[in-house]
C-alpha cells in the first residue's frame, strides 16, 4: 500500500515477439521525470507470465528484485505490475515505481558543470552515503546491482537517493 501523497511514475515496457517470433531491444518512451521531460529507455520487449507467455529473464529478475527489495528507502519503491492486452497498439508491460523527479545524479552534475559551477563534497558525499546504504541492503540479501552508474541513482526533490535499473 502507497503511502498518501506519494506520487508515482510508470515504466512502460512494450512486449512481445513480432508475428514472426523476433525479438527485439528497442529505446522505448517511459515516464521517468528528469527535469520535467519524459526521458527513452532501452529494454527488451516482453510478455506477462500470466498469459501463457514468457517474461524475458532480464525483466523477470528486474521485477523479483523490486518485489523483495523495494522496502529500503534507498531503492525506488515498487507498487505493482500490470499487463495490458492491446491488439491495436501491442500489448503492454507496466511497472509503477515511485516518482523520482529530482532527476539523475547524472542530470545534477551536468547541471552543475553547465553553470561551470562544482558539487559541494558535503552534497557528494551525502549521496555516495545513501547510494551506499542501497548497495548494502542488496548486498545483504545477496542481490549485486551490475549497473551503478549516475543515470541509476535518482534524487527525489524532498533530497531521497534511490537506486533504479538493475543492470539485468
Amino acid at each position: 500500500m502507497r503511502e498518501a501523497g506519494t506520487r508515482l511514475s510508470v515504466l512502460q515496457l512494450l512486449p512481445a515477439p513480432t508475428e514472426h517470433g523476433q525479438r527485439h531491444r528497442r529505446a522505448v518512451p517511459a515516464e521517468r521525470r528528469s527535469q520535467g521531460r519524459a526521458a527513452p529507455r532501452e529494454r527488451p520487449r516482453a510478455q506477462f507470465v500470466g498469459h501463457g507467455c514468457d517474461i524475458d529473464e532480464e525483466i523477470e529478475a528486474e521485477y523479483n528484485i523490486l518485489k523483495a527489495l523495494s522496502d529500503h528507502p534507498n531503492v525506488v519503491k515498487f507498487y505493482g505490475m500490470y499487463y495490458k492486452k492491446d491488439v491495436k497498439n501491442g500489448d503492454q508491460l507496466w511497472l509503477v515505481l515511485e516518482l523520482c523527479n529530482g532527476g539523475s545524479v547524472t542530470d545534477l552534475v551536468k547541471g552543475f558543470l553547465k553553470r561551470g559551477e562544482r558539487m559541494n563534497e558535503l552534497i557528494i558525499a551525502y549521496i555516495l552515503h545513501e547510494a551506499l546504504m542501497g548497495l548494502q541492503h542488496l548486498h545483504e540479501n545477496k542481490t549485486i546491482h551490475r549497473d551503478i552508474k549516475g543515470n541509476n541513482i535518482l534524487l527525489t526533490t524532498e533530497g531521497g537517493v534511490k537506486l533504479v535499473d538493475f543492470g539485468m
